[in-house]
């Protein structure tokens, strides 16, 4: 038995014998017909290039939301005959690689709403500034521009620090989303080979749990 065989017995035992919450948390398995479950249908490009499945990337987020702590480690189970180290490689830098983009997409927007409100800040203080200048101006055209200047510079100091300091919370949300399945684990595993562990760790558990069982003595009434 190989490392990675003794890993995953002892992972999946550790689950058998203690179904509580806190040892699923980590893992989310995904059942695969083929590689190319996990691309999208209608992008014939290499796996290098791929985009993702719509519908895998909704299913990670789904169970993301369920398991938002500790780190994740995705798990591919598909056939032993289908399967092919150099390929799995290559998914596995796509999928980091495309992760890694999204990641580097989130922080340009969160850079340009940045970088916005510290226009509107700087031309806030700037109407501020020439409303002060004018501010005791006896012409009547002046006064009225300094009515409209004060509230104008105002709201774009406060805009402006709203945009510098407060971004978004859906494409904060959307980046930390990214940022944790572009460091996430991917394993593939063969489908017969999960299946023969399940079966070893759980023979020894249940034979286990009856030997444990206490005799429940005979009540003759």
């Amino acid at each position: 038995m190989t490392m990675a065989d003794t890993k995953i017995s002892e992972e999946i035992k550790k689950i058998i014998e203690e179904p509580k919450v806190s040892t699923l948390l980590n893992s989310i398995q995904i059942s695969l017909d083929e590689y190319d479950d996990i691309f999208s249908d209608f992008d014939p490009s290499p796996y290098t290039k791929r985009l993702l499945s719509e519908d895998f990337l909704k299913e990670i987020q789904r169970r993301y939301i369920e398991t938002d702590k500790g780190e994740i480690e995705i798990r591919f189970t598909l056939p032993s005959k289908l399967r092919d180290l150099k390929t799995e490689g290559l998914i596995k830098k796509r999928l980091n690689h495309y992760f890694l983009m999204k990641i580097r997409n989130a922080d340009d927007e969160l850079k340009k709403i940045k970088t916005k409100g510290i226009i509107y800040f700087i031309v806030g203080f700037s109407l501020l500034s020439v409303d002060i200048f004018i501010y005791d101006s006896q012409d009547l055209i002046t006064r009225l521009l300094s009515i409209l200047l004060t509230p104008a510079g105002w709201y774009g100091m406060y805009t402006g620090l709203e945009h510098v300091f407060s971004h978004p919370s859906e494409l904060v949300d959307k980046r930390k989303f990214y940022e944790r399945f572009q460091k996430a684990k991917y394993l593939f595993i063969s489908e017969e080979e999960l299946v023969k562990h399940v079966e070893e760790v759980v023979k020894p558990v249940n034979g286990a749990n009856i030997e444990s069982k206490p005799e429940t003595p005979d009540t003759k009434l």
